[in-house]
């Protein structure tokens, strides 16, 4: 070896040269990773930017803006349903104990009234079946 990479790195002998290049190889290594990564991590950019952009008149935000709101108005119409229906169940209870009360205090004006049926029988007709 003679000439320029001789007087640029001083080696004095293929050995020389062989640890320079040893040294400087971890670094070549490093600085070829890491223009791979950075190819790579363009690309991935590309990717994620293809997902995201759109040929939509409105951006991403806006129609994540108006899901949000036509969400909350279902939620707030369910939550009204249920409501409702609460209201309905609580009005049904009500009338069905309006109900049995009725039935109850019907049941005990019959029992009264057979049993006051008896009574006469048994005082005007005694001894008949």
């Amino acid at each position: 070896m003679s000439g320029v990479a001789e007087q640029m790195i001083h080696a004095d002998s293929a050995m020389d040269l062989w640890a320079y290049f040893l040294a400087g190889l971890p670094a070549t290594i490093a600085a070829i990773t890491a223009a791979v990564v950075a190819v790579r991590s363009r690309s991935h950019n590309r990717a994620i930017r293809s997902q995201v952009e759109n040929d939509h008149d409105t951006n991403l935000r806006d129609d994540i803006d108006k899901v949000t709101a036509i969400v909350q108005t279902v939620d707030e119409r369910t939550r009204r349903i249920g409501d409702e229906q609460i209201r309905e169940q609580k009005a049904r209870r009500e009338a069905d104990k309006r109900t049995n009360d009725q039935i109850s205090e019907f049941v005990e004006d019959v029992l009264t009234r057979l049993d006051r049926q008896d009574r006469i029988a048994d005082k005007y007709h005694p001894g008949e079946p």
